[in-house]
């Protein structure tokens, strides 16, 4: 009885031994991961920021186009930035690449808050330009220059503007703008409906000029391509040698298991 409790004794602390070992190089190859729990996919922060640089050409093509996509893809760049912000930075190199990864989505992120509130702000008055326009005339408020009555062409001018932003088109309706102030200015008491019309068209100006450089600024070459590359680099190794450091742990389990069998069977024979 006494023989059988001893092997037991000895077993178990064999065991014990064995089992703690293991959990101590585990725990140390857990603590030694840069992305402990998180996989990062650097390809895709490229496709999402592709993603929203789509997004954003078709807010500006179609105003009136829902912005839920354009949120999810922004939530989404945020979520992929803490991530990769995270990356023990081991090397100066991989510091500076991870801080101007991050100051380059920073901005974007601020460009595009910009971008949202300037395409509602637009197409604000977009939607309540014809509204008023109509109130002009339905109040009988006219102005002519050169035979043309003026409300309506600086309306057509507005419209054209938003569709087509350019230089020439802009000059127009920047030129219209300063007429309405000078009718503005020149009345004894501003007419309710021209100081609205004039409001809507000085928006108008400044969005979609706005909009329209903001739009330019997504689609410039991207200058964190190299400092991508360089993180990504450095995760793929890390991973690498995670995927060592387990296929390692794992020899270890195997070569425990069969250690602690042969233990067993030379400390039964030596005490039986």
């Amino acid at each position: 009885m006494k023989g059988t409790r001893l092997i037991v004794l000895i077993l178990s602390i064999l065991l014990l031994t064995i089992s703690s070992g293991l959990l101590f190089y585990k725990n140390l190859f857990l603590l030694d991961s840069p992305f402990p729990g998180r996989k990062v996919d650097f390809e895709e922060l490229r496709y999402t920021d592709l993603q929203i640089n789509a997004a954003v050409a078709l807010a500006r093509l179609n105003i009136n186009s829902e912005s839920t996509q354009l949120e999810a893809e922004v939530t989404r760049l945020k979520e992929l930035l803490n991530i990769v912000t995270d990356v023990n930075k081991s090397t100066p190199e991989l510091s500076a690449s991870i801080k101007r990864i991050k100051a380059f989505f920073d901005l974007k992120i601020l460009d595009l808050n910009k971008f949202q509130t300037g395409i509602k702000e637009l197409k604000l008055a977009v939607d309540n330009l014809n509204p008023t326009y109509n109130e002009l005339v339905t109040n009988k408020i006219k102005f002519s220059l050169d035979n043309k009555d003026f409300f309506r062409e600086a309306f057509i001018d507005a419209l054209s503007y938003v569709l087509f932003t350019n230089k020439d088109k802009e000059v127009r309706l920047s030129d219209d703008k300063k007429i309405l102030s000078q009718i503005l200015s020149y009345a004894k008491a501003p007419n309710p409906s021209v100081q609205k019309f004039s409001t809507y068209i000085d928006i108008i100006l400044k969005r979609a000029k706005e909009i329209e450089s903001l739009t330019g600024s997504f689609y410039k070459e991207n200058s964190i391509n190299n400092d991508l590359t360089i993180v990504s680099k450095y995760y793929l190794e890390s991973e690498n040698s995670k995927t060592q450091d387990g296929e390692i742990f794992l020899t270890m389990v195997f070569g425990a298991i069969v250690l602690y069998l042969i233990a067993v069977v030379v400390i039964i024979k030596k005490l039986t």
